[in-house]
């Protein structure tokens, strides 16, 4: 009867264990050590400027260009909003402009930029953000790069004569190569109050090697993230300047 009762106790005591480095194993990573770990904080680029992310899913981001006659760099213009990371593909929403040093230039009636979505790795400790739109494919059925391709991104505004000086919203824009002239049509349709026309221009192309040059709007590298097709532009590397 006393065996019986060790090998019964000995046996509640192997499957507690199973159950306890089954909860080890299955709970989730703390936050510090994943992707999104990394990239809370404030970040700084000789090239582009600041940026700081924050725990609770907001951005600002001072993106900052060079004067001909400074010796420093300026803030161009001053951006926030929220952000989502995902696989690597860090996307942004809610993108508004706070300052644009164009507004003391009384030549500037008003300034257009687009916000884009980035892929998200390090190298050394540091920032490496590839500026990227995810574009979409409308004819599945053809596999050469002909054809209708869309994507939306976000459009950042001044406008010196308008009430909000300060506007954003999503641009969807369609484009539709046609492989047999190597034209590329582009349609931009704005989805807000933007003193910018809605346009549709005509541009020559060529796609060679992954490497897409649309002339006169655009040089990109295309590749393929679980199935999508991402349009990388350019990589902006950021060095940590404290952690949150």
């Amino acid at each position: 009867m006393r065996k019986y009762y060790s090998i019964k106790m000995f046996g509640v005591l192997i499957f507690s264990l199973i159950m306890i480095g089954c909860d080890e194993t299955s709970s989730p990573q703390p936050i510090k050590y994943t992707m999104l770990g990394n990239l809370i904080g404030q970040w700084h680029s000789d090239y582009s400027g600041g940026i700081i992310f924050y725990e609770d899913g907001t951005f600002v981001d001072s993106i900052k260009t060079w004067y001909s006659n400074s010796i420093s760099q300026k803030a161009e213009y001053v951006v926030q909003g929220n952000y989502m990371l995902n696989d690597s593909i860090l996307t942004f929403s809610n993108v508004k402009m706070l300052y644009c040093m164009y507004s003391d230039d009384p030549l500037h009636r008003g300034i257009l930029s687009y916000y884009k979505p980035a892929i998200v790795s390090f190298a050394g400790g540091d920032l490496q953000l590839r500026k990227t739109m995810k574009v979409e494919k409308q004819n599945s059925s053809t596999t050469d790069f002909s054809g209708e391709w869309k994507t939306t991104i976000y459009g950042i505004e001044y406008q010196r004569d308008n009430t909000p000086q300060y506007v954003c919203g999503e641009v969807n824009f369609t484009l539709n190569f046609n492989d047999s002239t190597a034209i590329c049509t582009i349609s931009e349709n704005r989805l807000y109050n933007s003193m910018f026309e809605n346009k549709t221009d005509e541009h020559d192309y060529s796609f060679e090697n992954g490497w897409l040059e649309i002339i006169n709007f655009g040089s990109y590298f295309v590749e393929w993230i679980n199935g999508k097709a991402y349009w990388t532009s350019n990589t902006v590397s950021y060095k940590r300047v404290a952690q949150n």
